[in-house]
């Protein structure tokens, strides 16, 4: 008998009592939240894992074609590189084929030549040597004849070889006369070279001596040309020159010399040495070092230097007085001739000769009237000149001036307002297009700047001390001078240049 089913399951209880069936599922649901919050991460992985893989599989396609793409690159250049090196390889062969086969075509003549040459120069000797052996076989060969058979066959042997080989006896000799040539020309040229020369020195076409170069001869000039300049310096000057080579014993004489140089004109040696507290001969190296030959000639020297740099007092005597005053008129000549620019002005001459227009000059202070007579002079040579005395004048002139006139300036010592007003004068004329020219026997920074010609005459500035003022001279000795310059340019010898003028 078949067993029977209850009828009433937990499944059909639920079924039943749906009630009680959500009840229970809510309460299991409850109880157990974690193994549904599991659930969740688990799909969630599952989706990320799968969105991964297809990223993975996209990414994988792409960087397949990025490797076949460099892959293609790479075999491309590798390639290109082999057809290059092909290339470039075959071009290098060509040219080293190319290069081989002139060297042959220009190297095969001097090899040709220097083979035959060989042979030339060898043939002979070998042929002698042959000779020589046959000559030594020939006894043993006429065993049966004579001596003298013997003797007749080497002579006609000898004989024939000479006849025979004569033309390599030329060719021979064709090669030793130039090498004996070049070997003479050698020895010639090497004692040419080592031969001495010197150069032969005249004075007035007679022979004083030789030197062995020219060098030797500019340096002895320059030698003898610096002694005398020595020998035109001032005791002081040469002592200071000679300083830096001094011993410390003469460096101490030399400094007591220099501090009080017009007490040694006065002293003996024995005195200077003693006050300078060095020894007697130690003066004397340092009046030989300062170029002197002995002590009386440096004091003579310098009792004259410092009588002479003596600037003017009211205690000289008349013939003093005088003899200073002239003293220092001479040296700002000469210091004019020092400072003079030749080339600028033979150039100043030869505009005021060629100048189509007309030239004003215009002095100051003591220079008017040098101004004056340089006017005076130039209207003598034909030059239009015009010296107006007045500053007022001098400006209203200088405002009509243009191209092709020259204003001539001449101040000598003066006020700032002679200075300025010379200064405006050139500034006016320049406006106009006329050329400029500023000459001064002291420093005058402002007209000098303006002026297209500027020269000062003066350069020394001791002058002043010793005089006490600019004193004129080198203005009136440099202006006779540039005027008898321009006469001679404007053809008319100096000596009768300003004749008209001196009448």
């Amino acid at each position: 008998m078949r067993a029977t089913k209850p009828l009433h399951t937990e499944r059909s209880f639920r079924i039943l009592n749906p009630t009680q069936t959500e009840k229970e599922n809510r309460i299991e649901t409850a109880d157990k939240p974690a193994e549904r919050f599991a659930h969740t991460n688990q799909e969630k992985k599952r989706s990320e894992n799968r969105r991964r893989a297809s990223q993975y599989m996209k990414d994988l396609n792409r960087r397949n074609a990025i490797g076949d793409m460099l892959y293609m690159v790479g075999f491309w250049v590798e390639y290109v590189g082999v057809c290059v090196r092909r290339k470039v390889s075959t071009v290098v062969r060509g040219i080293a084929d190319t290069v081989l086969n002139l060297l042959l075509i220009v190297l095969r003549p001097i090899l040709i030549g220097l083979i035959t040459l060989i042979e030339d120069l060898a043939g002979p000797f070998v042929r002698i040597a042959s000779g020589i052996r046959h000559i030594h076989e020939l006894p043993a060969q006429l065993e049966d004849s004579g001596a003298g058979e013997v003797r007749a066959a080497k002579a006609r042997y000898l004989a024939s070889g000479i006849r025979k080989y004569s033309v390599l006896l030329w060719n021979a000799i064709t090669y030793i006369l130039p090498a004996v040539a070049a070997a003479a020309l050698v020895v010639v040229v090497r004692g040419g070279l080592g031969l001495h020369f010197v150069l032969n020195v005249q004075v007035d076409g007679e022979h004083v001596g030789a030197v062995e170069s020219e060098q030797v001869f500019e340096n002895a000039r320059e030698d003898v040309q610096s002694r005398i300049n020595m020998q035109n310096m001032p005791a002081r000057t040469k002592i200071i020159a000679a300083y830096p080579s001094l011993s410390p014993a003469e460096r101490q004489a030399a400094d007591f010399i220099l501090s009080d140089p017009d007490a040694v004109p006065h002293l003996s040696i024995k005195q200077i040495a003693a006050r300078a507290g060095v020894s007697m001969p130690t003066v004397t190296r340092l009046v030989r070092r300062a170029g002197y030959s002995g002590f009386t000639e440096l004091r003579i020297a310098l009792a004259g230097s410092f009588t002479k740099n003596k600037p003017v007092a009211s205690g000289d005597d008349d013939g003093e007085f005088f003899s200073k005053l002239m003293l220092g008129q001479m040296r700002s000549v000469e210091a004019a001739l020092k400072a003079a620019d030749e080339e600028r002005i033979c150039a100043l001459a030869k505009r005021l000769v060629t100048s189509t227009g007309c030239v004003l000059l215009c002095g100051a202070g003591a220079a008017a009237g040098i101004a004056e007579s340089a006017g005076s002079a130039l209207v003598e040579l034909g030059i239009r000149a015009v010296c107006p005395q007045k500053p007022e004048t001098q400006a209203a002139y200088s405002a009509l001036l243009g191209e092709g006139d020259t204003l001539f300036c001449i101040r000598s010592e003066g006020s700032r307002e002679s200075a300025q007003q010379l200064t405006e004068c050139i500034r006016t004329a320049k406006k106009g297009g006329a050329y400029t020219v500023f000459v001064c026997n002291e420093p005058c920074i402002s007209a000098e700047s303006e002026a297209d010609c500027s020269i000062c005459t003066t350069c020394e500035s001791d002058i002043r001390g010793l005089l006490g003022y600019a004193t004129s001279a080198s203005l009136v000795a440099f202006t006779e001078a540039l005027l008898a310059l321009t006469a001679r340019y404007a053809g008319r010898i100096p000596e009768n240049a300003y004749r008209g003028r001196m009448q």
